[in-house]
């Protein structure tokens, strides 16, 4: 969000930025990778203004990766924000290459030999091998599949994250100049869920590959996981993914564990890593401790998407590292739970008061193009009559006589032999028959014109005569047809012409609604000529044939015949003549008429084609008309609901409040269309989008070929407008002023309050647990706004100090005033205090409990639960579990590395053994799971009791040298990479310094417990410290009970005395012993 709606800010106000590299596993991953896409382009216009940050998004699912998963589609603003190939890794496996995989295990398992993948068959299910199929449709929830992808994957991935930070490299110059300063090292996210198979099955291999490769100091590692399965379908199988990944999770966070693996055998790549996997772990749910719940996953991606924004570029960032990094202490401290569990987790919450800018210029561009498809619709909205468009058009059309016989009187014109139409053409060749007819002066010279009339005539009636097929047919019926193609050809090019400038956006004529009235106009026009034509041909009948002529020819012969036979007198020779000539001129006009008749009914005739043929273009072209109204009429009705659903949605998009005012609406939209010419930009706008479809300024474009597709143009109107309007805007006011304006004073503290409460960490914790200390330095809380000295500013600190009793140290000033941020953190806690995880686990342990089911990364593994039993239970069995291991009541095997417990089973009436795990903490949670092994362990620790109560010197003379000092020895000198040096000092305590008294270890503890056992033994003596080695002591009390019982035998064999005294000397050198201590036993050895 800015403060400006244009593509950056005038002026930034310059911070620090580190390179970055955000890694997206699984679904949860991609989304919320998108949604940091969009912020930078919400905030600084373009990804290119920040080009050290670098996506990768991982995921087994191929076409999830193709698309964004955002309501906006594949772009934003006018901007493709779709990874591009190098920022995404789809890890898959054909079904060839999981054949490989099952063929080459199965091999191994049946040779029992090292085979290609003995990398991945230490930890992958040897039960689920034969059921792996293909994978490219996701993980399937599976978490060893999701995993199984990595290894196949592993070195396409490890390729694509070593590019995606090269990205990140060498923009130091061209972001100085923007204001930023870029920091030296590098920041890596790692995101995803824990629900299904890709991110939970892979999340760690991704934290250990990235620490492998960026392992430099100045690199840190941030892991923000989603731990609901709510929010996914809330299955047993999910909830058993959590807590199994947790599991995991918790154990490669705790120190001296190892992460052991190999990825790559070829190349070496092997990893031990005893580092957590990541510096900054954050979990994340879907609700607050309290009654805020997020019910839909896209919000809770895009709350966590904003938090990792902020993280790297945001205002805060500086703030928000400064007060994490006193968190580090705090999360290196162990809880104070007898387990001490690790202390390396986080969550967050995050709720915003903000300006929707993305909500705001949607809206305002999906007004524009509700009015950009009103505008196809209506045009300017000022319409001419149907009539007048009609007559604008058949003016070209008209000629000298009617315009209703334009289509005959054009035929006629059109329909020429040798530059002659056929009217020419027949008076002439009636001209010449007349001529030759007059130019007879004797009655032989007649009667041989007359012989040779029949045969011409017959060859102009030829010329005419009705045919099926072009030889038969008339030659002018021929030339008639032709025309007629023609014509109509050009009167359709003269139609379509028109139809199209009626859907030019530039035309003052335009609009759909205006061409859709034409068309309508002009076909009742062509249906009223068709029905004259009809009337004409109704007139005119059929055309005359052949014998037609020869018909009327035989009339007009018996007539000539009859006036041959007649005897003229001798001076009226020249009248027969002038008679026959007449007659015979007559005759020639009655076959002419007859050759003009059937040229008139052929011209009709075509006419009448020419009309249907137009009908049927107009039709075409109504149909195609109609088609875009309907499509423009969807388009219009979507976006006048669109703006609804726009404004609704954006309330539910964050955390907090979005503050979308009308006003800033209308303000958005005058920058987008001038208001003393709105026309303007609808056409601008118009043709850059018929420009994607042809090269001529025409709507028509859009159903050529074939009506353009409904989402198809939408989606080139949305690209189009955002690419022509995004760089417009003007200031928005003061997010603050407008929060203020929104609510009446007094609801303006309570909704303030409500606010904060959605602000508060993502995760239930019970800060109440059980021996678990809430540090206040545990709690991270930001409000940052823009601080001036304006009277809504002052205000609203006065609500936020004085009514709400926030602390003048949370708020933080920034530069944006389009936006309030409050951020809540709460680190360094374990995972036995989230609520929810009771239920969890009991679906885990279900799950667990069935044959084909694989939760686990590694199946051979054992990791720490992370809800441990009671703390006073647990102290209950380390005080039985510990002596009995420096006792070898609990023997250890370093064949199996494992401890052994043998009991008698009462039921069973045999001895049985328990292998218990040789991680102390593994072991004391086995026994607080078995109460009956437990209780059989306290059992044999008791009876070991009760002998030394009858056997006191055994105490003396063995156990204690024997087997207590050199336990005492063996944990004291654990290295600090062993995983069970983190109870040394809880087993065997630890000094005293400067700063803390010393601590009394169980050991010592059941040392005292014994000597309370046996017969009192003077003189008594005090505690004391261990050396500098941190080894912890026995106190003399203990020691005090060897020398009593020493002291009863009255006279020591001189070998015995000074054994004893070489032991004696040995506590003192090692610690266990003061001065004082040292010199009363000495006596009491000596006898002295």
């Amino acid at each position: 969000m800015v403060t400006e709606f244009q593509g950056k800010p005038k002026e930034r106000q310059s911070r620090v930025i580190k390179r970055t590299i955000c890694i997206g596993l699984g679904g949860t991953g991609r989304d919320v990778l998108m949604r940091i896409r969009r912020l930078i382009i919400d905030k600084y216009g373009s990804l290119d203004e920040l080009p050290v940050i670098g996506f990768l998004a991982i995921d087994t699912d191929k076409e999830s990766l193709q698309s964004t998963g955002l309501r906006t589609g594949n772009t934003y603003q006018g901007e493709e924000i779709v990874f591009t190939d190098a920022e995404r890794v789809a890890a898959t496996m054909s079904s060839v290459d999981v054949n490989t995989f099952r063929r080459e295990l199965e091999d191994q398992y049946k040779y029992n030999r090292p085979g290609p993948c003995h990398h991945i068959a230490r930890w992958f299910p040897p039960q689920l091998v034969k059921d792996v199929k293909a994978i490219d449709q996701g993980a399937q929830g599976i978490r060893p599949v999701g995993r199984l992808t990595f290894f196949h994957n592993f070195r396409k991935i490890q390729k694509a994250i070593e590019s995606a930070e090269n990205r990140t490299r060498g923009h130091e110059s061209v972001l100085l100049k923007k204001g930023f300063s870029v920091e030296p090292g590098l920041n890596i996210f790692v995101i995803g869920s824990l629900c299904g198979g890709t991110g939970s099955g892979m999340f760690l291999d991704v934290a250990y590959t990235v620490r492998r490769i960026y392992s430099e100091k100045e690199t840190q590692f941030f892991g923000y996981f989603v731990v609901c399965p709510q929010l996914y379908g809330n299955t047993p199988n999910m909830s058993a993914n959590v807590y199994a990944a947790l599991k995991e999770l918790n154990y490669y966070s705790t120190p001296r564990t190892t992460y052991d693996t190999c990825f790559d055998p070829q190349n070496l790549i092997e990893i031990q890593e005893s580092r957590p996997p990541f510096d900054y772990t954050y979990l994340v749910s879907n609700q607050t401790a309290k009654d805020y719940k997020i019910i839909d996953k896209n919000k809770l991606t895009n709350v966590i998407a904003h938090k990792i924004t902020l993280d790297f570029c945001g205002e805060l960032a500086g703030a928000l590292k400064e007060q994490r990094d006193n968190l580090r202490e705090k999360m290196i401290h162990t809880d104070e739970h007898p387990f001490k569990m690790t202390q390396r987790f986080l969550t967050f919450g995050l709720a915003s008061i903000y300006f929707t800018r993305d909500i705001i210029v949607q809206v305002a561009f999906n007004r524009l193009e509700y009015n950009l498809t009103k505008f196809w619709l209506n045009g300017k909205g000022q319409n001419p009559e149907a009539q007048t468009l009609l007559k604008r058009f058949l003016i070209n059309w008209t000629t000298e006589q009617s315009s209703k016989d334009y289509f005959i009187l054009k035929l006629d014109e059109l329909t020429q032999d040798t530059n002659k139409n056929f009217s020419q053409t027949i008076k002439t060749g009636k001209a010449n028959l007349d001529r030759s007819i007059e130019e007879c002066k004797t009655q032989d010279e007649i009667e041989g014109v007359i012989q040779q009339l029949l045969g011409k005539l017959r060859e102009q009636f030829r010329t005419v005569q009705p045919g099926e097929t072009e030889s038969s047919r008339g030659i002018w019926l021929t030339f008639l047809q032709k025309s007629r193609i023609n014509l109509t050809e050009k009167l359709k090019g003269d139609i379509e012409q028109y139809w199209e400038s009626l859907l030019n956006p530039g035309s003052a004529d335009f609009g759909v609604n205006n061409t859709r009235a034409w068309l309508e106009a002009f076909f009742t026009e062509l249906n009223d000529a068709q029905r004259r034509l009809e009337e004409q041909k109704q007139d005119l009948r059929e055309m005359y044939r052949v014998e037609d002529l020869e018909k009327k020819w035989q009339d007009t012969k018996q007539i000539l015949d009859d006036l041959q036979q007649q005897k003229s007198l001798p001076f009226f020779g020249r009248n027969k003549i002038g008679q026959m000539q007449a007659e015979a001129r007559n005759g020639v006009q009655q076959i002419h008429q007859l050759i003009k008749h059937n040229f008139d009914v052929a011209l009709v005739e075509e006419a009448m084609k020419i009309c249907s043929n137009l009908q049927q273009h107009i039709q075409n072209l109504s149909n195609q008309t109609n088609n875009l109204n309907i499509l423009f009429q969807n388009l219009n009705l979507f976006y006048e609901k669109n703006e609804s659903d726009l404004k609704q949605v954006n309330f539910d998009e964050m955390s907090g409040e979005a503050i979308l005012a009308e006003e800033d609406i209308d303000s958005c939209y005058s920058d987008f269309v001038a208001v003393n010419d709105p026309y303007a930009q609808l056409v601008s706008v118009s043709l850059k989008i018929i420009e994607r479809f042809g090269k001529n300024q025409t709507l028509s474009h859009l159903i050529k070929p074939s009506t353009i597709e409904e989402p198809q143009l939408k989606q080139v109107i949305n690209n189009t407008v955002e690419r022509q309007f995004i760089s417009r805007g003007e200031q928005v006011q003061s997010v603050i002023k407008r929060f203020l304006e929104h609510y009446p004073i007094s609801e303006r503290s309570k909704r303030l309050e409500q606010i904060l409460q959605e602000s508060e960490p993502l995760l239930p914790i019970n800060i109440s647990a059980t021996r678990y200390f809430d540090d206040p330095g545990k709690t991270i809380k930001i409000i940052g706004f823009k601080d001036k000295d304006e009277p809504e500013i002052r205000q609203f600190k006065e609500i936020l100090q004085k009514d709400i009793g926030i602390a003048n140290s949370v708020l933080k000033p920034m530069q944006a005033e389009d936006e309030i941020i409050i951020v809540h953190e709460y680190g360094a806690f374990p995972l036995r205090i989230v609520s929810g995880l009771e239920q969890m686990r009991q679906l885990y342990e279900r799950q667990i409990r069935l044959a084909q089911s694989f939760v686990h990364n590694d199946y051979s593994a054992e990791f720490f639960d992370i809800l441990p039993p009671d703390a006073n239970q647990i102290e209950q069995i380390e005080h039985t579990f510990f002596p009995s291991i420096a006792l070898d009541i609990l023997k250890y095997n370093p064949q199996i590395d494992k401890f052994e417990l043998y009991y008698y089973d009462q039921f069973r009436r045999t001895e049985e053994a328990i292998l218990l795990s040789s991680v102390w903490r593994e072991a004391v949670e086995q026994l607080a799971k078995r109460q009956d092994i437990a209780k059989a362990l306290s059992d044999q620790l008791e009876q070991f009791k009760a002998e030394i109560k009858a056997q006191p010197n055994q105490w003396h003379t063995h156990y204690f040298p024997e087997k207590i000092l050199k336990f005492i020895d063996r944990v004291d000198g654990l290295s600090k990479e062993d995983i069970n040096y983190l109870d040394q000092s809880k087993v065997i305590g630890a000094k005293a310094t400067d700063k803390e008294l010393a601590k009394e270890g169980i050991i010592q503890h059941f040392c005292f417990e014994i000597r309370n056992l046996l017969p009192a033994f003077a003189p008594q003596v005090t505690a004391s410290i261990n050396n500098t080695n941190s080894q912890p002591i026995l106190t003399g009390e203990v020691v005090e009970s060897e020398l009593e019982e020493n002291s009863q035998q009255k006279v020591l064999p001189q070998q015995n005395s000074m054994s004893e005294l070489e032991k004696l000397i040995d506590m003192k050198e090692k610690g266990y012993l003061t001065d004082e201590e040292f010199k009363a036993a000495k006596k009491r050895i000596l006898g002295i």
